[in-house]
């Protein structure tokens, strides 16, 4: 069972509780999770079922910052700042079919994975932020993604779109000396999911129909002009996640160093852990 949770801007806990009300700066945020039960045979062939899910934002700093401001209801300067935001998210469940092999140092395995998938969130906007010194602001943007709900425009009775997605995860190992591992593993290799019917929207908005309550906050009701629909056999590709690692063993103690880049953002990573004669390990990495 994996969470990898990442967020610039904001806190996980503030992103997971009220999305964007405490934007600072940064640009990625993304929550990857990830659950397996599965067997593997004396002969390398393996077979697990799995549930995954997968939520990634990505907005240009400078758009992050004047939200958070917007949002606290915090002083705004005269300025016209870009507004770049792009979603990819789904959920699906599924089976996944492996193998592994290990010779002398060496050691390889691949699985190939098919899910059926739901929740859909694909795309993204592109505009303007406009915003004034007396707290007034205009957004207008070009809107082009697809979605199991509208959460910008609020469009009526959709029909949510089934996918059936499938993966390709590889991993190699080398067993450098008798105490440091070299290790390769590159996930959602050539990985896709294909829709039917994916609900769609492309259009131009701005925020001009502007409403203030009896308490002084600011309401929009967008224009909109563009088209709403259905894509059939929509494809959304997936981001492929890699990491490269190493591992240096002196007794029960382990220094491991990796590489990893995901959906756009590279980590190097240093840890040490603990390994325990139960089989078990605790790690702590920076």
């Amino acid at each position: 069972m994996t969470l990898d949770g990442y967020s610039e801007p904001e806190p996980l806990m503030d992103t997971l509780d009220e999305w964007g009300e405490s934007f600072e700066k940064g640009e990625r945020q993304w929550l990857l999770n990830e659950f397996e039960i599965g067997y593997r045979l004396n002969n390398g062939l393996s077979t697990a079922a799995f549930h995954r899910s997968l939520a990634s934002t990505r907005i240009n700093e400078r758009a992050a910052q004047y939200y958070g401001w917007i949002e606290r209801n915090e002083p705004l300067t005269d300025s016209t700042v870009p507004i770049e935001l792009t979603v990819s998210g789904f959920a699906g469940q599924g089976v996944k079919l492996g193998y592994s092999r290990r010779q002398d140092r060496w050691s390889a395995s691949a699985e190939v994975s098919v899910f059926q998938a739901n929740y859909l969130m694909d795309g993204g906007l592109s505009g303007t932020l406009t915003t004034n010194t007396d707290g007034s602001y205009h957004i207008a943007a070009d809107v082009d993604y697809r979605y199991y709900r509208d959460s910008l425009f609020n469009r009526p009775n959709i029909d949510r779109p089934n996918g059936i997605g499938h993966a390709l995860d590889l991993k190699l190992s080398y067993q450098v000396t008798d105490v440091w591992e070299l290790a390769m593993q590159a996930d959602d290799v050539l990985a896709s999911i294909e829709w039917d019917r994916a609900p769609y929207t492309v259009a131009s908005a701005n925020s001009q129909r502007q409403t203030d309550d009896n308490e002084g906050f600011v309401s929009f009701n967008p224009l909109f002009e563009g088209t709403e629909g259905y894509r059939n056999n929509y494809r959304q590709d997936l981001d492929p996640r890699y990491r490269l690692s190493s591992k240096l063993q002196s007794g029960h103690w382990v220094l491991k160093t990796h590489f990893e880049h995901q959906f756009g953002t590279l980590m190097p990573v240093l840890g040490v852990a603990r390994r325990w004669q139960s089989g078990g390990e605790w790690e702590l990495s920076y």
